[in-house]
């Protein structure tokens, strides 16, 4: 038997008799700038509830009264790792991913059997370019957002050092409309310069659409051997390093997560990150940056750095960190791009970093915003996370980009609730 019976368990009105058990979820939010999120459940919760349970992950169906909601089951290792598709168990470590609405309550039930099922289809809410003879690999594309993401260069051996130089990262960003990286300056980067070594002989390689699910895209590109050495030839790094870049369907947002395990490395170490785009069509005196390091919410405008005349400086820096968010926003065109920043928050175990310093409008150019998660006392073997989420910004109030980072990074800001396992009564 999937489940016994419990009381009360058929006065819901049931969605479809071929399956005989189902799993209430309920999801609540409170007040951000999001007009739908994601939902991340990781299985061992809902595993939780149903014990010794059978189930064939083929036979799950998420539904909303009588509607069927798109969803996807995302499978991670031990570790934390995605795994690539072939994975047919429900494992502890493996995600339900669905999406809902922020300005409502949201009662599901999530279906499940114990005879074979066909799987789940829904069209996709993430269109995926593939890659053409220009500089990136894949293009994720939803709800307004574009990124095309790169992993090491020479993809077009004609085209000058811009288009070959970034490397694992977010080549291009369009958001509304607007193309937020400046590709005049460096190497056009958007989230971000990474502090992973890399060379000819140990590339970032096998740029790969890892996770093709309805709901939830990922793309992934890897490092096996990134390698750092002293003057002596002492090598001082060495690490397994990946990188996941993530869209939601019809979410203005992408996630990006490094994972890097590693074998060698120092007492000692500063992860570093750049990033440098802008909030509309150009840098310009409408431009603010938000942030709120402080636990306050703080305001600076380009205005006051003349940056015509001076581009060089910080506008402000902080190696204090309390919430680790900021975001550029152009007042004039109200469009602009919020950034959220951490250690990671699903399974596999990392160091935590002992501090955290944040530059806004960081050394050449206004834009320039630098990261910085410093270790001490490390000894190898070590994981090391960082993750990101980068929001399109239309319209909005700072208050409103605070409130969306602590629905981020508390998930607990938000509720959701698994009920008691209900068996279809005969």
């Amino acid at each position: 038997m999937l489940l016994a019976d419990r009381a009360g368990a058929a006065q819901a009105r049931w969605w479809n008799k071929g399956w005989e058990a189902r799993v209430p979820i309920t999801v609540e939010f409170r007040e951000g700038l999001l007009s739908k999120r994601p939902v991340i459940l990781p299985w061992r919760v809902i595993a939780e509830r149903l014990g010794e349970a059978k189930i064939r992950a083929g036979s799950l169906r998420l539904v909303a009264g009588r509607r069927l909601v798109p969803f996807q089951v995302d499978h991670r290792n031990a570790r934390g790792d995605f795994l690539p598709p072939g994975n047919l168990t429900l494992d502890p470590e493996d995600e339900l991913v669905f999406v809902c609405p922020s300005d409502r309550r949201t009662r599901l039930h999530l279906y499940l059997s114990e005879n074979p099922k066909p799987p789940a289809s829904f069209p996709s809410g993430v269109t995926v370019v593939e890659p053409r003879r220009q500089r990136y690999h894949r293009k994720l594309v939803t709800a307004g957002m574009s990124i095309a993401i790169q992993g090491t260069g020479q993809l077009d051996l004609s085209a000058n050092s811009q288009a070959n130089s970034a490397r694992a990262t977010v080549v291009e960003l369009m958001w509304k409309g607007y193309k937020l990286n400046p590709q005049s300056q460096s190497w056009g980067m958007v989230l971000n310069a990474h502090p992973y070594p890399s060379s000819e002989t140990d590339r970032w390689r096998n740029v790969r659409l890892l996770v093709d699910g309805p709901v939830r895209k990922v793309v992934a590109t890897n490092c096996s051997n990134s390698t750092a050495s002293d003057a002596d030839g002492q090598v001082t790094w060495q690490a397994d390093v990946t990188r996941y870049f993530s869209m939601f369907a019809d979410v203005p947002l992408y996630d990006v997560e490094d994972v890097a395990h590693c074998s060698v490395v120092p007492a000692s170490w500063t992860a570093g990150y750049l990033d440098q785009w802008h909030a509309g069509h150009g840098l310009d005196e409408h431009d603010l940056l938000w942030e709120g390091t402080s636990g306050a919410i703080r305001m600076f405008s380009l205005a006051g750095k003349n940056i015509s005349v001076e581009r060089t400086g910080d506008l402000m820096d902080t190696e204090q960190v309390g919430d680790a968010w900021y975001a550029w926003f152009d007042q004039k065109e109200r469009t602009g791009l919020a950034v959220f920043y951490g250690p990671p928050q699903h399974a596999g175990k990392a160091a935590s970093p002992a501090g955290i310093r944040f530059r806004g409008g960081w050394r050449w150019y206004a834009t320039h915003n630098r990261i910085s998660f410093t270790y001490e006392s490390l000894e190898a073997p070590v994981t090391l996370r960082h993750r990101f989420r980068m929001i399109g910004l239309d319209d909005v109030s700072p208050e409103e980009v605070a409130g969306e980072y602590r629905l981020w990074k508390n998930p607990d800001a938000g509720t959701v609730t698994i009920g008691d396992p209900e068996r279809r009564r005969r």
